[in-house]
């Protein structure tokens, strides 16, 4: 699924999107105050270099449940391809996104790239006795089991299925429309 549509679906659905990837988290997020999507104003914080767009994927302000005015920011980067400074660019984000802000951060990285072996959760740094090591969470569309998303009642679970099915049937329209059917049964029967 193309980075757009994930972006899309988390802005429209974004409590699905805390129950179903921060299922730790979601039960302190004050849904009853709003929750405020900053990534458009933060854009300015990253603009773009010689290697290309920088830009926060998602970025979120949401109130906990807390008694004082407390928020964190949920900082959402959805990666569909491998890249060897992934980690770094996380931590550029991170850094950015605390020292405008001064909040609490949630970084996530949903990885949905088809390299199995791929799954960074962690910047480091070394130089001379000076040491940093930066961990964030991380969500691999690749371990994620078909029956359990199948099972499950949030649309996110279905985004998900959606994303490995494409990932499946590249170069394959049959197995590709297949896939296409189960998913449209599966809405149907969810409503």
């Amino acid at each position: 699924m193309q980075d757009t549509v994930w972006k899309n679906i988390i802005e429209d659905l974004f409590q699905d999107f805390a129950a179903f990837f921060l299922s730790d988290v979601f039960p302190h997020i004050n849904f009853a105050k709003p929750y405020v999507f900053l990534d458009k104003e933060f854009q300015q914080l990253f603009p773009e270099s010689k290697k290309g767009k920088r830009h926060v994927d998602k970025l979120v302000k949401v109130v906990l449940n807390s008694g004082k005015e407390q928020w964190i920011l949920i900082h959402t980067e959805i990666q569909g391809y491998h890249d060897d400074s992934f980690s770094q660019r996380l931590f550029t984000y991170f850094y950015r996104i605390y020292d405008k802000y001064q909040q609490k951060i949630i970084s996530l990285a949903i990885l949905a790239d088809e390299k199995r072996d791929w799954k960074p959760d962690r910047f480091e740094y070394e130089f001379f006795q000076t040491e940093l090591t930066y961990k964030f969470r991380t969500f691999k569309l690749l371990e994620q089991e078909e029956e359990s998303l199948k099972a499950s009642n949030n649309p996110f679970a279905l985004a998900v299925l959606a994303s490995l099915y494409t990932m499946k049937s590249k170069r394959n329209e049959d197995k590709r429309l297949r896939f296409k059917l189960e998913l449209t049964r599966l809405l149907l029967e969810k409503k």
